[in-house]
């Protein structure tokens, strides 16, 4: 089985539009890793995610605000011989996106990403009250490098 760089950033940006959930690695306090699978919303190179406005995660992108997010989709098991363990992988495509937290503090920027958080998952619109938007942490991560794969191709297959 072969692993194929994406070169395409259309491709990669597909990618990342079809998957429901992304993972953020983020460093901890004491230097280790730290990935949290979110909800996110992504438009013209830029990654949004939302939290809670304290906690574990917000104190570690105060620290160091550079993150990791991965997106993985179309997880199918394949092979080339049945009976051979090694000949086994998983079909999949994957985006990698670097780049650095910025919270967002203005209340309508706030909505706007909100607003694009929301349209990931549902045409439904939305209107948030002062208190909610006040009560969330939106993090706005411009993608400063993205790469994409893709795994478990045999050798005469195409992606």
């Amino acid at each position: 089985m072969k692993t194929l760089i994406i070169e395409d950033k259309q491709r990669i940006e597909s990618i990342i539009l079809h998957c429901d959930a992304c993972f953020v690695g983020i460093i901890d306090l004491e230097g280790n890793p730290y990935v949290v699978p979110m909800n996110f919303g992504y438009e013209n190179g830029v990654i949004y995610l939302h939290s809670g406005p304290e906690g574990s995660k917000v104190e570690m992108l105060e620290r160091n605000n550079h993150v990791c997010i991965t997106f993985s989709l179309g997880h199918k098991l394949v092979y080339q011989h049945e009976k051979v363990a090694c000949s086994y992988s998983m079909r999949s495509e994957s985006a990698m996106c670097r780049g650095k937290v910025e919270f967002i503090e203005d209340m309508d920027e706030k909505r706007s990403a909100l607003d694009i958080i929301m349209r990931h998952y549902t045409n439904n619109e939305f209107s948030y009250s002062d208190p909610a938007v006040r009560n969330v942490k939106v993090w706005k991560v411009p993608v400063d490098q993205m790469t994409g794969k893709v795994f478990g191709l045999r050798a005469d297959e195409k992606p």
